[in-house]
C-alpha cells in the first residue's frame, strides 16, 4: 500500500502491528515522496517507532518533526526519536524552546541526564 499509493493510503497503521526492520525503507521512500505530512502520518510514524526501536527512523521522524502542524504530535515524535535512541544534540537543545510544556520538561531530563549545558 506505501509503495503503490503512499503515505495517504493508510498502511502506516497496518505496519505497526506488522513491522519489521526491513520496512523502515518503504516507510522512508514513503514519506520522501509525501508532499505534506498530514496529522494521521504523523501519529502512524509516532506509533510504529515508539513500539518498534530502529536507528534507521532518524530521517523520517526529523520529517514528521519538522513538517507535522501541531506542538503536541511534535512532542511525541521526540519522544519517538528518543525512544529510538537517535535524537541529535542540536534537536534536542532546540527543544528547549518549543512552544509546548511536555516537550520542554523532557529536554530538560534529557540535557541533565546528557550532562550538557542548557
Amino acid at each position: 500500500m506505501l509503495r503503490t499509493k503512499g503515505v495517504a493510503s493508510g498502511g502506516l497503521t497496518l505496519l505497526d502491528a506488522n513491522y519489521r526492520r526491513t520496512d523502515d525503507q518503504v516507510i522512508a521512500d514513503a514519506v520522501r515522496r509525501s508532499r505534506t505530512m498530514p496529522h494521521h502520518v504523523v501519529m502512524g510514524l509516532r506509533d510504529i517507532y515508539l513500539h518498534h526501536r530502529s536507528v534507521k527512523a532518524l530521517p523520517v521522524l526529523l520529517r514528521a518533526y519538522t513538517d507535522g502542524d501541531c506542538a503536541c504530535c511534535r512532542s511525541q515524535i521526540v519522544q519517538a526519536i528518543v525512544h529510538c535512541r537517535v535524537l541529535p544534540d542540536q534537536i534536542l537543545k532546540e527543544c528547549q524552546f518549543d512552544s509546548y510544556d511536555d516537550t520542554r520538561k523532557l529536554t530538560r531530563r534529557l540535557i541533565a541526564r546528557r550532562g550538557l549545558a542548557a
